[in-house]
Parts: structure tokens; C-alpha cells; sequence
């Protein structure tokens, strides 16, 4: 897991900013910083976190006869991978899979993008082709920004280092995706106007004068699309017994490292189920990592179970108040770099900090369980689409069923310029369940949280892994029927089955305390400042009704407090930008 700096065309005078990105980035692999000048039009920077083989032949940049490159994340079959490249076609150095990939590219070309099995931000010269690659993976775990200015291309792993060489200039679509629809940023655009991610899935290709093209590798609405125009009959007993096959190899490839690694244990399904299959293999977790919170509502702290084997491990538990959160908000934001989820960040970050300092460098999340499996209530309920498109106002029902407060408090002025943009996105199925699932991956719930989790993750210098977000999972779980993954009774069928010694047997959504923190005297006194000044008020809000949502909001006592978290990020993100 690392940083990736690169500044590439034909203005090399402003080579010398390449310091200033990486030294940005130090926090996200503080082991080694290596600056390299590729080629006259050319320069890479690298922020190393070790993680698999330690030494220093395993530092980046990677370069072998006419092919450079840099590479940020994990690649889990590297092992198989290199097993696949005969001596005759490579003679590898080290031990670590950043050299596996550039093996690869040599003996397959683009083609080995569809090999890796993992999250990964990879950057690629070739020196023949005179062509820079820039490439996500499938889901868009590992982030890869970019920005082009002076007849240059710079490219990030995160906004910060990028934003400093221009003026603020925010993204109004995206703004009011987030401010209408509940969205994050997803796809190519950011919260920030000039600053742009390479997507998901596509294969980017750079020329020396700014111009690109961009492939898709891959697609998780053509798979889905794929499976149900084929002629093809799968049995559902082989798709069982395939996910349970993969969960089998997942377990052991997922656990390679060579450090110490720690997990989030909660009292849900999906973490005890992940804890107990790693525990079979992962001879380096040592660690587990639970929040909890001070509030009127109980957490789950008391309610954590484990197996005999989990009960070996040491388990750190730390509660935290409003208090607390509330001094952090500015330093959160900054670390995440554009409006973010709230308390359980903060919580979250905060562990991992707890983790970093025990020396772990790699920590495990079970995030994905609920898509992949079927775990939440709302994919009982039909969704309405139309033509295979959905309305954004989909994504304004939270999983625990509340949904955003619908008052409109934004600027007549600023709706006015939001008119245009689509309010319809597709759908890929004939099937309401596949198509919500298919909507948390691709555009809400997933997306929203890798960005969460890459920054108070590598901000603490830990590597943050997602067995259950394996591709090839995610593919299979798509032959399921809906009978396999949730009903009345019972959700996440197929994956209680791989546990007998786990008791509770409905899901149990385990709020935030965001709302009932909210009611504090120290919250309200927050929103006080932003009532008489603030300014989401310039172009954004307006006042009179932002003022007048805030009385209502603590005289009617509401139970989704999403639309005053907007208020609260909008305000910090536009402060945190002057």
C-alpha cells in the first residue's frame, strides 16, 4: 500500500512540484521515498508501505527494459501470477507482487489487468508505445486522481497534493448529486471541478500532450447483463457450491503479508464470519479492533460474540463521545478531503490509529458481505424502473429504512444550474434484488466507503483489505435466486451456513449515535455559528430556510439527521478550502 505521484508532458520546468506530491503523501508509505526521472517528458515519485517482501529491492518505481512503473494496493494472486511467467519470460528479483505485475504486462501486455485478482492503482510507462497507462481496479478500492495544467499531467493517490497547484472550484454537479440525491462522487468527477479520478474498471492511455483514450476491462452491469442474456442454465446447487469454493480460496490468498495484521470485529454476521474463516490461515492477526460510543442508545460492544479461537486474540474496545467527535470534525475533514459519513469515520480512524501505533500495518474489513450475500431489508422491497433506468431519489432511503429530510433549502439560483443534469441512472437486471445490489456496489453505499476507508486508513499507514469484495465473488453471487439470499426470516442465507456457533439470526442495524449526538447542547451550540454564519449561505444554501430546517429539525425531533450532517460537511469542506 503506498502514494503515487506522477507529472507527465512537455512543460518539464514544473518537474520540481513532484517534492511537493510526494512529501503530501508520506503518511500513506512512510517506509521509502524514491523521486525518478523516467524520461525527458517523464518523472515519478513513490511513498513505500511494506507489506509484502521488506526489503529494499522490493521499493518502487519498477523498471525493466522499456516498461516503468508504480503501483499502489494489493494484488492477492500474485503467487498463482508468477507461476504463470516461466523464467524464460521474466527473471524475477524480490518477493513482492508490484514486480509480478510488471512481469505480467511484459508476457501479456494490457490483457494482465484481467488477471490481477485484488484493489490496485497502477501506473505504467511504456517506453515503446511512448504511452502512459493508468489503471483502477474493477470495484475502485484504490484511488487515482488526476489534473491537467500547464500542458502537464499530474496524477495523485489522493486530492490534497493536487488542489494546492490550483484555485477552488467546486464541482456543482457533483454537489448536487450530494445535496439532492444523497450521492457521493462516483465515476470520473470529484467534488472539485479541475480534479478528476480514473475510473473503475477502464485502462487509461496518456499521451505527452494531455490527450487520452480509456477501455473498460471490466464491467459489473455487463457481467450482470451477460448472465441474463445467456441461453445457459446454471444449477443453483453448482453456484453454491462455486461461492463456497472461492470463500475457501479467498481465506487463504486474502491473508498474505508479511507484518502484523489486526481486523474490525462488531457484533454483526459478516465480521465474525470473516474473523473466524482468516483465523484458519492468517498466522499474523493478532489484533481485534471494536467501537462504541456514549449515548442514550446501547452499542454493540456487549453484544460482540467470538469462537474459541477468536477468543485468543487480543481485542481492543474504545467508546467515544460526542465530545470527542466533535473536536476532531476539522481534522477529519481535512484528512478525508471532501464531505464524508459522519461518526462512525471518526471511530473508525480512530482504532486504526490505536493500530498503527501497536505496530499492525494491515487491517481487515468485512464490508461487502451485505451486497455480495443479501442483508438488507430494503431488497425485499420491489424497486420501480422504468426502461432499465432508476430516479436518483432512490438513493435518499438509508439502509435503516429512515430517509432523507425532502425540505429544499438550497438556492433557487443554484438549482437553476443543477436542471440539465440526469436524474435517471440504469439498471442492469430484470430482478429488483440484483439491481439494488448492483446500485450499493457501483454508486452508493461501496464507492462512498472506499473513499472513507482509503483515507483514515492510510492516514494511520495501514493497508485496509475487503475479502468479501473479491470480483470473482461478486460475479458468482449474481447467479443466485433470491431464495439464496434473503427472505422474511432470514438474510445473508448462504453465509450463515458457514457458521453454526453464531446465534442471532436477524440482522440487527446498529445505528450511528450521529442523531441522538445531534440534541446535545454542544451540537446545538455548533449549529448556532453556522445559523448566524457560514459559507454554504454564499452560493449553496439559503439562509432564512437553512435556519428555519435547523429550529425544526430540534423542535419536531427527527430520526434521520442526514440533511443537518450535510449542513455540518458543507460548511466544514468549503471552510477547510480557504
Amino acid at each position: 500500500m503506498c502514494g503515487i505521484s506522477v507529472i507527465f508532458g512537455k512543460n518539464s520546468s514544473e518537474f520540481k512540484n513532484i517534492n511537493g506530491l510526494v512529501n503530501d503523501l508520506k503518511h500513506r508509505g512512510p517506509d521509502d521515498m524514491t523521486i525518478k526521472k523516467i524520461s525527458p517528458n517523464l518523472i515519478f515519485g513513490h511513498n513505500r508501505l511494506k507489506i509484502v517482501d521488506l526489503s529494499d529491492k522490493a521499493n518502487q518505481p519498477f523498471s525493466y527494459k522499456n516498461v516503468s512503473l508504480l503501483f499502489n494496493g494489493m494484488i492477492y494472486n500474485y503467487i498463482e501470477l508468477k507461476k504463470e511467467i516461466s523464467s524464460k519470460d521474466y527473471r524475477f528479483q524480490t518477493d513482492c507482487d508490484t514486480e509480478v505485475i510488471l512481469a505480467a504486462y511484459l508476457k501479456w501486455g494490457e490483457n494482465c489487468f484481467k488477471k490481477l485478482t485484488g484493489m490496485f492503482s497502477i501506473v505504467l510507462w511504456d517506453n515503446r508505445k511512448k504511452k502512459l497507462f493508468c489503471v483502477r481496479d474493477r470495484l475502485g478500492i484504490k484511488p487515482l486522481y488526476y489534473l491537467i495544467k500547464n500542458k502537464n499531467l499530474y496524477l495523485s493517490s489522493e486530492i490534497k497534493p493536487l488542489r494546492k497547484l490550483i484555485s477552488f472550484n467546486i464541482n456543482t454537479k457533483v454537489l448536487s448529486d450530494y445535496l439532492i440525491y444523497s450521492l457521493y462522487e462516483n465515476k470520473e468527477n470529484t467534488f472539485f471541478k479541475d480534479i478528476k479520478q480514473i475510473e473503475p474498471g477502464y485502462i487509461y492511455e496518456f499521451n505527452n500532450d494531455n490527450t487520452y483514450s480509456k477501455k473498460k476491462y471490466w464491467s459489473l452491469f455487463d457481467v450482470i447483463k451477460n448472465k441474463e442474456n445467456s441461453s445457459k442454465k446454471i444449477k443453483q446447487n453448482s453456484v453454491i457450491e462455486k461461492i463456497y469454493s472461492r470463500i475457501d480460496e479467498i481465506k487463504t490468498i486474502y491473508s498474505r503479508s508479511d507484518v502484523k495484521s489486526t481486523a474490525f470485529l462488531s457484533s454483526g454476521l459478516d465480521s465474525f464470519v470473516l474473523t473466524d474463516l482468516l483465523l484458519e490461515n492468517d498466522k499474523n492477526l493478532e489484533l481485534f479492533l471494536s467501537f462504541g460510543f456514549y449515548s442514550n442508545t446501547k452499542d454493540e460492544i456487549s453484544k460482540i460474540q467470538k469462537s474459541a479461537a477468536m477468543k485468543k486474540i487480543n481485542h481492543k474496545k474504545i467508546r467515544f463521545s460526542c465530545e470527542q467527535f466533535l473536536n476532531k470534525l476539522k481534522i477529519v475533514d481535512l484528512q478525508q478531503e471532501s464531505p464524508w459519513g459522519g461518526p462512525n469515520v471518526f471511530f473508525l480512524g480512530e482504532l486504526l490509529k490505536y493500530a498503527q501505533r501497536k505496530n499492525f500495518r494491515v487491517a481487515f474489513n468485512a464490508d461487502g458481505a451485505d451486497e455480495v450475500f443479501g442483508g438488507y431489508s430494503k431488497y425485499l422491497l420491489p424497486l420501480k424502473f422504468k426502461f432499465s433506468k432508476i430516479n436518483k431519489s432512490y438513493f435518499t432511503k438509508h439502509i435503516d429504512g429512515t430517509i432523507t429530510d425532502s425540505s429544499n433549502i438550497i438556492k433557487e439560483k443554484f438549482i437553476k444550474k443543477t436542471l440539465n443534469y440526469s436524474k435517471e441512472i440504469s439498471v442492469p437486471s430484470k430482478s429488483s434484488i440484483h439491481n439494488q445490489r448492483y446500485l450499493d456496489i457501483v454508486y452508493n453505499k461501496l464507492p462512498r466507503n472506499f473513499r472513507f476507508s482509503d483515507r483514515y486508513s492510510m492516514y494511520n499507514s495501514i493497508e485496509l483489505r475487503y475479502p468479501f469484495l473479491d470480483h470473482e465473488l461478486i460475479e458468482t453471487s449474481f447467479d443466485l435466486k433470491k431464495n439464496n439470499l434473503i427472505n422474511d426470516h432470514k438474510n445473508k442465507i448462504l453465509l450463515r451456513k458457514l457458521v453454526r456457533n453464531y446465534k442471532i439470526k436477524k440482522k440487527r442495524h446498529i445505528n450511528s449515535p450521529q442523531t441522538e449526538w445531534m440534541y446535545k447542547k454542544l451540537m446545538h451550540n455548533y449549529l448556532e455559528k453556522i445559523k448566524n454564519e457560514s459559507p454554504i449561505y454564499e452560493d449553496y444554501f439559503d439562509k432564512r430556510k437553512t435556519v428555519d430546517f435547523i429550529n425544526n429539525f430540534f423542535s419536531l425531533k427527527q430520526k434521520n439527521s442526514f440533511k443537518l450532517w450535510q449542513i455540518i460537511n458543507l460548511d466544514l469542506f468549503l471552510r477547510n478550502q480557504s
